[in-house]
């Protein structure tokens, strides 16, 4: 299992299914060679296989993170054959059709129960909203169930939940965001000290001195919790404090005046 189908599937875990891939299916497929039908054996590979007691997610993922991401003129088949191979287990209702008839037959699901899914990492240009616009259409579900799209920030989102659980984790992709997420910690803790004398915001007092890099905060609005890692507005009547979110990690802005201490920076 490559790297990013590796994080994939760690989401993909966090709905309650059961994931194992990759799998590879033999079909039987006639093919044109100069101007002649002839049959050959073509492979389609299954990247990520995902079971509950009602489902069968057939997943296929691409990272592209070391290129352009994926183009939708070739997903949907735009420039040629060749440039849609890589993807004909999603675009290609044929292959959809056989691998459904596989698939349930091999792990005992009603065709009606399985959906169809594509991960990338990147996509090109407006690459992902065409393909969402594509699995819209009803003449593209597979087996009644619309084709599920996922981009990078999707997955991301549920893998910091996981990285928030407090046991031992034997996983790359968790224990690499908990070693992001204590190093920025850490970071901001330590910039808190070398720039609180630098910051003066005034509201009602120094905002940079009532809420330091590195403390720990809480919005009374909305009850974001998280620590302070910069400011905005500094020169306007009404600053902000930027708030990195302890459950997303995700840095929002938040008025300095919603804002109550939590937990003030160790020095």
């Amino acid at each position: 299992m490559e790297a990013y189908e590796n994080m994939v599937a760690r989401a993909m875990e966090t709905e309650g299914l059961l994931v194992a891939g990759p799998k590879k299916f033999a079909f039987m497929l006639p093919y044109m060679k100069q101007g002649q039908k002839r049959i050959a054996t073509t492979w389609i590979e299954v990247d990520l296989i995902g079971m509950s007691a009602d489902r069968l997610i057939l997943a296929s993922v691409k990272s592209y993170f070391g290129s352009g991401g994926t183009d939708a003129s070739h997903f949907l088949g735009e420039k040629g054959v060749k440039k849609a191979k890589g993807y004909r287990m999603i675009q290609d209702p044929e292959i959809r059709e056989l691998l459904g008839e596989e698939t349930s037959k091999l792990f005992g699901f009603d065709k009606k129960q399985i959906e169809f899914r594509f991960y990338s990492g990147l996509y090109k240009g407006d690459g992902e909203q065409r393909i969402r616009d594509w699995a819209e259409k009803k003449e593209n579900h597979a087996f009644g169930n619309k084709i599920q799209i996922f981009n990078v920030n999707q997955v991301v989102d549920k893998i910091v939940l996981l990285a928030e659980g407090k046991g031992y984790v034997d996983d790359a992709s968790i224990v690499a965001i908990k070693a992001f997420k204590a190093a920025e910690k850490i970071a901001a803790k330590t910039e808190g000290k070398k720039l609180i004398e630098k910051l003066r915001v005034n509201e009602a007092g120094d905002v940079g001195i009532k809420f330091p890099l590195g403390a720990k905060v809480q919005s009374k609005n909305d009850q974001l919790t998280g620590l302070v890692v910069g400011y905005s507005n500094q020169k306007r009547p009404n600053p902000y404090v930027t708030v990195q979110d302890e459950r997303t990690g995700v840095s929002r802005p938040r008025a300095a005046s919603t804002l109550i201490i939590l937990e003030l920076p160790s020095d």
